[in-house]
């Protein structure tokens, strides 16, 4: 079973919704892209003054990590190739650097991998990709609007 596609974790402020090409739907043995989108509530975060580590886990044994690699504001974009099917955990912490001021976080996914061959031509990829990335911007504005009014009102 796949990730839910754009999956929404929170830890206080610091909110990432996580998008996996291809498909949300990764395939062992073929290169899969994660992409997160981060939004803070406070306005602090910021990757670049973030030491910030995505790491892939499989039954409690770390396998791989490596620094978030930021592709826009708010945004990363890391590769990894799954050298099995099953069950994983991908974890994205975060910690500001000394010259920055936000919160310390922990985002955990779940990620099943499954054996099969998927099929798709690059322009359709670029599609979904741009989709994606318009929905996850679409959503977290409806969160951090959610939350203003909620801090707001409540």
């Amino acid at each position: 079973m796949p990730v839910d596609a754009h999956d929404l974790k929170t830890d206080g402020s610091i909110a990432g919704v996580l998008h996996i090409n291809p498909a949300d739907d990764p395939i062992a043995h073929q290169a899969a892209t994660f992409i997160v989108y981060f939004n803070d509530t406070t306005g602090r975060f910021s990757i670049d003054h973030c030491i910030c580590l995505l790491q892939l886990s499989q039954n409690n044994h770390l396998i791989y990590q490596s620094p978030l690699s930021p592709i826009a504001p708010g945004l990363s974009q890391n590769d990894y190739t799954f050298r099995e099917d099953g069950s994983y955990t991908l974890v994205i912490s975060g910690r500001p650097k000394q010259d920055s001021d936000f919160q310390t976080f922990m985002l955990q996914y779940p990620v099943s991998v499954e054996t099969g061959v998927y099929a798709a031509d690059s322009q359709s990829n670029n599609s979904t990709l741009r989709m994606s990335i318009i929905t996850i911007l679409i959503l977290l504005q409806g969160f951090g609007l959610w939350w203003m009014y909620k801090r707001l009102y409540a």
